[in-house]
């Protein structure tokens, strides 16, 4: 689950929070969109809530397969990592938690 960006709450108020800001629709909610392509590294997406409304990010739902997800970040603007663990924006081994 990590590996599509999702976070580890120790405290549960901490996880209700979170995701009060996106239900209440607040603009500087951070959202991010990961791609995991088949030929390895990591395509990402760090944004808000309202910069992805204007940048119309919510099609890379509407992906059918990894790689479709992948090619749909590449063409809105995501950044590619070769190696998974130089983006900033995953925890993919719970390090970066600090404590939640």
């Amino acid at each position: 689950m990590r590996q599509l960006g999702a976070k580890w709450f120790r405290n549960p108020d901490h996880q209700l929070r979170a995701g009060e800001k996106l239900r209440n629709g607040e603009p500087d909610a951070p959202l991010l969109f990961v791609g995991w392509p088949a030929g390895g590294g990591v395509w990402v997406i760090h944004t808000t809530l309202s910069q992805s409304a204007r940048k119309g990010l919510g099609r890379i739902g509407n992906a059918f397969t990894m790689e479709e997800r992948c090619k749909i970040i590449d063409q809105l603007g995501g950044t590619f990592y070769t190696y998974p663990k130089d983006c900033p924006h995953l925890d993919l081994d719970g390090s970066r938690e600090g404590g939640r």
